[in-house]
């Protein structure tokens, strides 16, 4: 019987992947995710987030906030200006996000002169029992972040392509 909990408690991991092509340059998309993330909430019709730590003015490292509901804590692990944003949930948990793992990365390549491709690249390993409600979260939240941030780095002008991709690993 322990063996059957044992497998049922393993949850595969989640990879959703959204990528923008803007009329923007790498230092412009790097920047709007910033903003969007420490000062806009990326425009989510959400209560804003409290602010933990503002991080390196210029990068974001060491950012973080606090969302609330429900207390969970996001950080900026790493950044490198203006090519990529590491970051994660601080405190996973069944009551403020049902995951065991996350990881996010944000990566901003240059495809052509003021053309940048905005990735947005979200591993998690929901709670066995979360696995829905963790990826409609995710993908809603992740999107409109995505969104948000090719509109304002391309100031308002649509994103030349836009992708989505989940896939379970």
């Amino acid at each position: 019987m322990a063996a059957l909990f044992a497998v049922a408690a393993v949850a595969l991991s989640t990879v959703l992947r959204v990528t923008h092509t803007v009329h923007a340059t790498p230092c412009a998309a790097f920047d709007a995710c910033v903003y969007g993330w420490r000062d806009g909430n990326f425009g989510l019709p959400i209560p804003p987030p409290i602010v933990r730590s503002r991080g390196d003015e210029q990068t974001g490292a060491g950012f973080e906030l606090m969302r609330v509901p429900p207390f969970l804590i996001e950080r900026c692990r790493s950044a490198q200006r203006p090519s990529r944003l590491e970051y994660g949930v601080a405190n996973p948990g069944p009551l403020t996000y049902p995951v065991s793992e996350h990881r996010g990365v944000i990566s901003f390549d240059e495809v052509a002169p003021g053309r940048t491709k905005i990735t947005w690249r979200v591993e998690w390993t929901p709670l066995w029992w979360s696995g829905w409600l963790v990826r409609l979260a995710t993908m809603t939240i992740v999107r409109a972040a995505a969104d948000y941030t090719a509109r304002r780095a391309a100031a308002g002008a649509p994103a030349l392509t836009a992708e989505v991709e989940l896939s379970e690993v």
